[in-house]
């Protein structure tokens, strides 16, 4: 493996951290527009969801912002639409590495126990 793979790398921090800012200002608009019946969220290359070097990749960072959109508009949570996240990877094992990193947040089992969330977590063919 790449060390980019195994470790979150400068370039990839700044990726996630990206996707973060985009998803906590899009999320907000589009979850407050009163058109919006239902949120899809693609993560086609999703990888192992966590680095060896603790670092969170990218299914973990969506789950968590979609959790701050609700947890931090509580007026709001009963406008918020559902929403429905799919993570895939080409790699069986990164798939099964995501669906453990998962299953491990804490955070992750209070918003689906919470929230209107589908989590779909598949091998792309």
């Amino acid at each position: 493996k790449k060390d980019s793979q195994i470790n979150l790398l400068s370039h990839s921090q700044a990726k996630v951290r990206l996707l973060s800012e985009y998803l906590k200002r899009y999320l907000n608009i589009i979850s407050n527009d009163n058109h919006t019946k239902e949120i899809q969220v693609y993560d086609l290359f999703c990888g192992e969801g966590i680095y060896e070097n603790g670092g969170e990749g990218s299914p973990l960072l969506i789950l968590r912002q979609i959790k701050d959109m609700h947890f931090t508009n509580p007026a709001n949570r009963r406008l918020i639409p559902p929403v429905n996240c799919h993570f895939n990877d080409l790699d069986s094992r990164k798939v099964e590495k995501v669906k453990a990193a998962v299953a491990a947040k804490s955070f992750i089992t209070l918003i689906f126990e919470a929230l209107a969330i589908h989590l779909q977590i598949i091998r792309a063919y």
